[in-house]
Order: C-alpha cells, then structure tokens, then sequence
C-alpha cells in the first residue's frame, strides 16, 4: 500500500465513524454512504463529503535516502444543496475531527494533520438546475508506510554495526 492508500483509509475510517457528522449528512439509497473518496458516485443524497488529493509535496527523505513520511495535500469538503448554511456546520466537524489528528491504518501511520487554509468555492449548477455549495478546508497531511522495502522488509533500520 502507498502513503496515498494508507492517508486514504485513514481519513474515511476517522470521518465515516463519527455520528456527530455522519448525522448531518444524506445517505446513498443503496450503500447508505456519505463520505466519498474523489467522486461521489450517481444517486448521492445530498448533503456528502469528498476528499480527494488536491497536490503533492516532495517527501522527507533522511540520509541514506530512507523515506521518512510523503507529505500530501488534500481538499476535504461538504458538498449540500440548499446554501452555504447547510455545509458551514459540517465544514466545522470536518475541521474538528481532522486538524491536530494523527493515527494509523493498514500497513501504515498518519504522523500530522492540520488545516492549512479554509475552502469555500463558488456554487455550481449541476444537472436540471441543482446547485452545489461546496465548503471545507485544505489539509496538509504526513504519512508513512510500515513495514517495508527500504532496508528488505524491516521496519526500522539495522542499527549501526548491526548487520
């Protein structure tokens, strides 16, 4: 799994098992989702929550070329139709479960999270004249895989003079 996979799982694993936002969000009529990874498939009930890779940064690289953790920046927002009042509350539980976080998924660790700035786009109209009001935050978020390849499958490096 990359650092992506493991950000990923993390992120919908920490978002999906809070009641407090799943409560204020539609839930799809045949999976009773409401927390998407980049799309939100046909039939979504508004309101939901999309995160998605928004860009990259170059990862933290110690000596000896060992990865230390890929740093990534993600978008994570709440998509309603009914106006900018509907997704402001679940915009500040986003913040609230997200920014100070840290954690672990499958075969990896979440090391931070914070908010690096506020996301409030302008409505869209969508199909039959719906409109979207998106509101959230831009999160940078470090992670790192466990358990793998940089010294032959060890988690941590040999110690000097261990060999």
């Amino acid at each position: 799994m990359s650092e992506l996979g493991v950000i990923d799982t993390w992120m919908y694993g920490l978002l999906s098992a809070d009641t407090t936002l799943t409560a204020m969000l539609g839930k799809h009529p045949d999976s009773n989702e409401c927390i998407y990874d980049a799309l939100a498939p046909s039939g979504a009930v508004l309101p939901y929550v999309v995160f998605q890779v928004q860009a990259t940064s170059p990862d933290t690289i110690a000596v000896g070329n060992i990865r230390i953790a890929a740093n990534v920046v993600y978008a994570v927002r709440a998509i309603g139709g009914v106006g900018f009042a509907t997704v402001r509350p679940i915009a500040a539980q986003i913040d609230a479960l997200l920014h100070g976080a840290r954690g672990t998924s499958a075969n990896g660790v979440v090391l931070s999270c914070y908010r690096e700035r506020p996301l409030k786009l302008p409505p869209e109209i969508g199909p039959g004249g719906v409109a979207y009001y998106h509101q959230g935050g831009i999160y940078r978020v470090r992670a790192r895989v466990t358990g793998i390849i940089e010294n032959g499958g060890d988690e941590d490096p040999p110690e000097s003079g261990d060999e």
